[in-house]
C-alpha cells in the first residue's frame, strides 16, 4: 500500500533484505466512509461491518473492496509466476485475502483481526 504506515514498513523490510518496493492504489484500506477516524466499536459500525455488499456510506463495501483485491492478485501471480511477493497492506485487505484461501463463516470474517506487522503465507 502506498499509506505511509505500510510503505515505513515494506521501505524498512525492503531495506533490510536488498529488495525492490512497488505500490498499488489498490492495496489502500477500505474507505470506511462516514466510520474513517471513529470508534470502530460503536455500534453503528459494527452493525454496518455486517453489510458485506452494502457500501459505507460515502465509502466503499467489502465487494467493492473484494474486487480490487482479486485484481491486484491476479496481476501479481502474472507478473511474478514462480517469485514471491510480500504484500504489506492494511487489516481490511489482509481480512480479504485471508478469507480468499481460508474460507471464513460470516462472524470469523467479521471478527477477523491480523496483528500488526503480522505475517501469513499463501500459495496459488
Amino acid at each position: 500500500s502506498p499509506l505511509s504506515r505500510a510503505l515505513e514498513t515494506a521501505t524498512y523490510i525492503a531495506n533490510a533484505k536488498n529488495m525492490p518496493i512497488r505500490t498499488d492504489e489498490r492495496l489502500v484500506e477500505i474507505d470506511f466512509g462516514v466510520f474513517e477516524g471513529q470508534d470502530r466499536a460503536c455500534p453503528e459500525y459494527q452493525n454496518s461491518k455486517r453489510e458485506y455488499f452494502k457500501k459505507y456510506s460515502l465509502g466503499e463495501s467489502f465487494l467493492q473492496l473484494t474486487g480490487r483485491i482479486c485484481c491486484c492478485l491476479d496481476m501479481l501471480k502474472k507478473e511474478y509466476p514462480d517469485k514471491k511477493v510480500l504484500l504489506v497492506a492494511h487489516g481490511g485487505i489482509c481480512r480479504i485475502i485471508h478469507n480468499l484461501f481460508c474460507d471464513m463463516e460470516n462472524e470469523e470474517f467479521v471478527t477477523y483481526a491480523f496483528p500488526n506487522c503480522g505475517l501469513e503465507k499463501f500459495e496459488f
